[in-house]
């Protein structure tokens, strides 16, 4: 499905090449008017006609000049719209991609084709695009005028044409791999700084600096390397494609003296030719300078089409129904899932009542959080069903399930901005009594009150300034601010103290029975809050029942699994 950029932007693109043909037309007027000069006012000896062309001259240069400039104004304005629209498409389409997606993408790609490819699209629309319509309308035009004038010099003086042509397509079919090769670097470059700005704790805890400023360096050198080729290329071919104009020039020169001399051709006829021949070598020279921003651009254009070519995965019918609320039935039935050819679960069949609280249990990578997942459809299953209140997932909108479900990860994600930002994310009118109960339900108002700002502190990126225990306590308080029918926990106790530990299991106890928890569990103080335990192994449910009934021995048996 491909996409196009200049969507809602015809209007202008066609008020730039109108510009652009006038302006153009202008300038072919000028050595009309030079021949004019030549032939009646000076050699035909009429003075009283310089004064008025040179006028005309004048007017024209003056007519250019304003057309110049309006196109530019509506091009540039043009270009930044398309690259607007373009950017804001990109990011609500990753926005709309299910989770398998980001496992296949690095996110340095991502970021590297939302932005840089973009402005060079951008670059390309504003320049290399009008360019090129300019450069083929005066080619044309100019073509046409030259055998109006004198087929026989005018087929002399483009005898290198053919050649230049061939040259320029030669030059692009050789620069366009090189282009895309360099865009992909660049974009490894991206992933790599990126990863090792958010990962500088664990590098310089491991004392591992020099091993990544070499790896950063090995894929900088990649970039040099690879922009070197396309250099190599260009130096190649455009001193070429800028010499063989020149020789139309000579041609000129040469060949319409002769033809003066022996009275076929006027001198202003002549005058009038080399000018429209002088017309043509900018753009002919151009040529190589023209081809490089077309194929750069096309590298970028097919990387964004790339991205926004990927199909959704996740995907809703356009009379889905929204949910309003959930009594928070949860039931599997014969669910199995891949992640590609890898099977994670197998025929899992399993019913969690409305308001019951679910500890899921087992060794890791025995599925606990795929399981989980599939409630707020992260994932669709290969295979059997996900029922939420008897209703297969799919059926229902996404956004508005989504709404009804909390989340809270092992290692939750804070965004730099305050705690109470961060806390009401999913409902950002909140009110300060709402944040506050939340907060209070989560049993993090304690460290919030001694926080230098309180409620109004910067978190840092990623929650930096917090410790994990904090983190997980401001995640939990979020989830709760929404009031979920489901909440789900994953393994949101097995990195913390036991202080933290206590104030998570007394907020967790706070909201069992008033709605569906799931919990992901490794340690027994947690699993002991739960009705029922259903323990995987394997990607296989094996063993479900109360506490009591599956003994500890269980849990235990699964964590020592491999």
């Amino acid at each position: 499905m491909s996409k196009n950029f200049l969507t809602g932007h015809w209007g202008a693109l066609g008020a730039s090449i109108v510009l652009a043909s006038v302006t153009t037309a202008l300038g072919l007027a000028v050595p009309w008017l030079t021949k004019l000069m030549v032939d009646r006012a000076l050699v035909g000896q009429r003075p009283d006609l310089i004064l008025p062309l040179a006028g005309a001259v004048a007017g024209i240069g003056l007519l250019k000049f304003v057309a110049g400039l309006a196109r530019r104004l509506v091009s540039g304005r043009m270009s930044l719209a398309v690259e607007y629209d373009l950017r804001n498409r990109i990011f609500s389409h990753l926005q709309s991609m299910g989770q398998e997606f980001y496992s296949d993408w690095p996110s340095g790609q991502l970021i590297s084709r939302s932005i840089q490819d973009v402005r060079i699209v951008r670059m390309f629309l504003s320049y290399g695009l009008i360019f090129i319509i300019t450069h083929v309308l005066t080619l044309l035009a100019v073509t046409g005028i030259l055998f109006t004038m004198q087929p026989r010099l005018a087929l002399a003086a483009l005898v290198p044409m053919p050649l230049l042509l061939v040259l320029a397509r030669r030059f692009s079919s050789r620069l366009h791999p090189s282009l895309w090769a360099i865009q992909e670097r660049v974009a490894e470059l991206t992933a790599a700084a990126e990863e090792k700005v958010v990962g500088i704790r664990i590098i310089k805890a491991l004392a591992v600096e020099t091993r990544h400023q070499e790896e950063f360096a090995e894929a900088s050198d990649r970039i040099y390397t690879q922009s070197l080729e396309a250099a190599y290329i260009r130096s190649r071919y455009i001193p070429v494609l800028g010499f063989l104009p020149s020789l139309s020039l000579l041609i000129i020169l040469f060949y319409g003296g002769r033809m003066v001399m022996a009275g076929d051709l006027s001198l202003g006829e002549l005058v009038a030719f080399n000018g429209y021949i002088m017309l043509l070598v900018w753009p002919l020279r151009m040529l190589g300078m023209l081809v490089s921003w077309t194929e750069r651009a096309r590298a970028s254009g097919n990387r964004i089409l790339e991205i926004l070519d990927q199909d959704r995965g996740l995907k809703t019918s356009a009379d889905s129904d929204q949910v309003e609320h959930l009594s928070g039935e949860v039931e599997f039935k014969n669910v199995g899932f891949s992640y590609g050819e890898w099977p994670v679960l197998h025929d899992i069949s399993l019913h969690i009542k409305p308001k019951e609280t679910l500890a899921l249990v087992g060794p890791t990578g025995c599925g606990k959080s795929t399981t989980a997942l599939l409630i707020p459809r992260f994932y669709d299953p290969s295979s059997g069903q996900v029922l939420l209140d008897g209703q297969d997932i799919r059926t229902y909108d996404l956004g508005s399930l989504r709404r009804r479900i909390g989340l809270v990860d092992q290692d939750p994600f804070l965004f730099s901005v305050t705690v109470r930002e961060n806390i009401s994310y999913g409902k950002p009118d909140a009110t300060p009594d709402e944040i506050q109960t939340a907060a209070r339900a989560a049993s993090a108002e304690d460290f919030i009150l001694k926080l230098p700002e309180q409620y109004e502190t910067r978190v840092g990126e990623r929650g930096v300034d917090l410790s994990g225990g904090q983190r997980q306590r401001l995640a939990l308080a979020r989830a709760l601010l929404i009031d979920p029918d489901i909440l789900i926990l994953d393994d949101a106790t097995s990195s913390v103290d036991a202080e933290t530990e206590s104030h998570i299991l007394a907020a967790i106890a706070g909201v069992r029975g008033t709605r569906t928890v799931i919990i992901i569990a490794h340690r027994p103080s947690t699993i002991a809050l739960a009705d029922r335990v259903a323990v995987l192994r394997n990607g296989r449910l094996v063993d479900v029942g109360r506490p009591s009934e599956i003994g500890w021995h269980t849990t235990v048996a699964a964590e020592g699994e491999d």
